[in-house]
């Protein structure tokens, strides 16, 4: 049964970066996740990482009760929970968040695939629907895949994925959260699962918390390999060298289901790059239209139609084009990817409050580098202390 509990849960979640949907469905989902005693005390869990004793005196609970529950949530995805020094606590927002962590982590049992039904309902008659005509916010960005940059102009180091992991010292990879929930409902794909990617920080982060493995340098190359040859395409942080990428395919990833099953713009998706169709060279094979996954290519009447609004420059379909009538060129309206995460959350404040069209005359572009730059340092700082 739904309580007060759960409805104080869901009122905390929606002080995440990406607010969830409040209804009677996403309320069930609570309800199927947390006992009445486990989401009170979630609801009480402060935006920042705190301590458990913190956590038990704001939830007028005694702390040897309030830890052990902490420690089992943090165990099943629920929220983060670790620390060098003293065990802090912290609770994931719920898109993204509790459901790549929870679905990803632990075991298939009949709790987690309740959830992954009332998810696929949340997910296509709700939240993606109520999407549709919202101003999009461009957290994550296409990296092409290699084989689809060797004639493109204006290629630059963070537009290439292997230079992406070069930058880093650390890799790991976990299930896909996406491919994973599909499977759980019946309706998975047969693409490659193990192709949840952090690196850097991000991968001894998410190691450490049970989500990931820590893998080679070798290794991780050879599962990029594995997922361009399956048709996966890149969908990273919209920074130049971001920490996590998921390699998804069109038919399990949410980022695209707006565009395949609502014909929607791509809501939080941004690329450098579109397609460019030749149709002098193009023969009408039909073989890029099976690569896309959102079909901007497709055939009508033994003739090649393409939907540049569609593309989402991820290159997938041009090693499949025997007469090179395809290839990627930078898109006209590019911008430049935000340098780090302060700049991207300057960015995504602008888009979502539809500001952003008047920061560069108002605040002016060395200012928002600077405010970025800030948010970014006192980010660092907080990794670190």
């Amino acid at each position: 049964m739904v309580t007060r509990s759960h409805h104080l849960l869901a009122k905390r979640l929606t002080k995440s970066p990406m607010k969830p949907l409040v209804n009677d469905l996403f309320l069930e989902i609570l309800e199927v996740l947390f006992t009445e005693e486990e989401a009170a005390i979630l609801s009480h869990l402060p935006v920042m990482p705190a301590t458990a004793g913190k956590i038990a005196k704001k939830a007028k609970r005694p702390v040897r009760v309030v830890r052990p529950i902490l420690d089992k949530l943090g165990e099943q995805g629920f929220i983060f929970a670790g620390g060098d020094d003293e065990r802090k606590y912290f609770l994931l927002g719920f898109l993204p968040g509790i459901f790549e962590f929870y679905t990803v982590m632990g075991p298939d049992d009949e709790k987690k695939r309740r959830f992954a039904e009332l998810y696929e309902v949340y997910q296509d008659a709700e939240f993606l629907t109520k999407l549709a005509g919202k101003r999009p916010v461009k957290i994550t960005r296409i990296i092409p895949i290699q084989q689809s940059l060797s004639h493109s102009p204006g290629v630059l180091p963070s537009d290439q994925f292997r230079e992406v992991l070069d930058r880093h010292d650390a890799w790991a990879v976990a299930d896909c959260a996406c491919k994973k929930q599909n499977h759980l409902i019946d309706i998975g794909c047969d693409k490659p699962m193990e192709v949840c990617m952090q690196f850097g920080s991000a991968a001894r982060g998410a190691a450490e918390m049970g989500f990931s493995r820590l893998v080679s340098k070798e290794e991780i190359y050879d599962i990029v390999d594995q997922a361009e040859e399956a048709g996966l395409i890149h969908v990273t942080d919209n920074v130049e060298f971001p920490h996590i990428s998921c390699n998804c395919c069109g038919c399990c990833c949410m980022a695209l289901e707006g565009v395949n099953k609502f014909n929607t713009a791509q809501m939080f998706i941004d690329s450098r790059f579109i397609c460019e169709h030749d149709p002098d060279k193009c023969v009408a094979c039909g073989k890029c239209a099976k690569a896309c996954p959102v079909g901007a290519p497709h055939l009508y009447e033994k003739e090649l139609k393409f939907q540049h609004w569609r593309c989402i420059g991820c290159g997938v379909c041009i090693p499949k084009c025997e007469k090179d009538a395809l290839r990627l060129v930078p898109r006209p309206e590019r911008k430049p990817v935000p340098r780090n995460y302060g700049q991207m959350i300057v960015d995504s404040v602008g888009q979502l409050t539809g500001l952003q069209k008047y920061q560069a005359p108002v605040i002016g572009p060395r200012f928002a580098n600077m405010l970025g730059d800030w948010i970014q340092m006192g980010m660092t700082r907080k990794k670190r202390s």
